[in-house]
């Protein structure tokens, strides 16, 4: 038979181990979103997307420039626009 202070034992180690792996799961779901909804923007003259509606904005396009060592961003300006969206959301 085993003794009370090896059975608390076992007990306290196994209920420690769920703690931790609960404590763990929940840590990673809060800096998860629930969802992510994505926008990809081009260089073009299109309209922008509305940010309220946006976790993630991709941008397009960049070229890599002649040297092959940067890119070339034809329309600055417009990647100026696409980052001043965060400040509408977070200013």
């Amino acid at each position: 038979m085993q003794s009370t202070k090896s059975i608390f034992m076992k007990n306290l180690i196994l209920l420690s181990l769920i703690l931790l792996f609960l404590s763990c799961s929940d840590q990673e779901n809060k800096h998860q979103p629930d969802k992510i909804v994505l926008a990809y923007v081009t260089g073009g003259n299109r309209p922008l997307p509305d940010p309220s509606y946006m976790t993630h904005i991709y941008f397009a396009f960049g070229h890599v420039n002649k040297t092959f060592d940067g890119i070339f961003i034809p329309r600055k300006e417009r990647l100026k626009e696409i980052v001043a969206l965060k400040k509408t959301i977070h200013p």
